[in-house]
């Protein structure tokens, strides 16, 4: 319910619901208005154009709340199956536009609904299973390790078919979660190479950021001096630039090439540190979550 409600907010206010006037009106209709509005989704998606994914989405939202069957596909209803069919795609959709946009919580809330037509379509008729579902599965898994929440990662993939484990969309982020877990930072950074689709790239780059700024956390605490050549390596950038930019927007300070944190200067006060140890500490409050399975 409080999917719904946040889904529903963010419609702009002063747009009158299609269906507000004519109490439920003709379901017939509103099923076709919506296939069409749909439709128009898909081609903003293709052309990667993110404010008419919105429009779409809202004017989606409008028609699809007052569907009999919308988060009850097994309510009754003359057009039970494109109902159930229609806002099961129109949900896929809106997770793959917050998906490309990187919005992480409106990824949550269009899945939390979207798990209703996964989960709870049995005694359904004529509703063939989704071709994105495995995709879009894979897509919550490496969600889910993009802000640390290992213990639901371990749950969600837990109710995932082991059969399905060996799915090219499921396969990359158990293998992403290893490589977490293992301290393998460097494949995580260079993980962009085994993405099974370009579906998955934005939360793959979204990934590798979280992991390049927990490397970041703990160089400080880790180096005394860090020449700009090895921070640029350390941290798998592309250019000594991008690790200008990347020490200065930590007020690292830069001297003659050379990145300097005055809070280590008390090398005598200070053991000698593993930085590789250090790091997977710095992630390790979801590593020791995995003993919760």
């Amino acid at each position: 319910t409080v999917s719904v409600l946040y889904w529903v907010a963010r419609e702009p206010p002063h747009q009158e619901c299609p269906m507000a006037s004519s109490s439920l009106g003709d379901v017939g209709m509103t099923v076709r208005q919506a296939a069409e509005d749909l439709q128009r989704l898909k081609a903003a998606y293709a052309n990667g154009d993110l404010a008419a994914c919105d429009d779409a989405l809202d004017a989606l939202k409008k028609r699809l709340v007052f569907l009999p069957t919308f988060m009850d596909p097994r309510a009754e209803s003359a057009t039970r199956t494109q109902e159930v069919m229609l806002a099961r795609e129109v949900l896929e959709h809106g997770v793959l536009v917050a998906t490309k946009a990187q919005d992480v919580d409106q990824f949550e809330s269009n899945f939390a609904m979207l798990r209703t037509y996964y989960e709870d379509l049995d005694g359904v008729e004529g509703v063939e299973p989704s071709e994105r579902r495995l995709m879009v599965l894979g897509l919550n898994l490496l969600r889910l390790l993009v802000v640390q929440r290992m213990a639901e990662f371990h749950s969600a993939l837990d109710t995932i078919p082991v059969a399905d484990h060996k799915s090219m969309f499921i396969a990359m982020p158990i293998r992403l979660e290893r490589y977490l877990m293992e301290g393998s930072y460097s494949r995580l950074l260079n993980a962009r190479s085994e993405a099974p689709s370009n579906e998955f790239l934005p939360l793959v780059d979204k990934l590798r950021d979280t992991v390049r700024e927990s490397i970041a956390r703990c160089v400080p605490d880790t180096y005394v001096t860090l020449s700009l050549a090895e921070a640029q390596k350390l941290l798998m950038l592309s250019s000594a630039a991008e690790a200008t930019t990347f020490g200065e927007r930590r007020e690292w300070v830069l001297k003659d090439g050379v990145f300097h944190f005055p809070q280590a200067d008390d090398a005598a006060a200070r053991k000698e540190l593993n930085f590789k140890g250090l790091l997977t500490e710095s992630l390790a409050t979801a590593a020791q979550l995995q003993q919760v399975v």
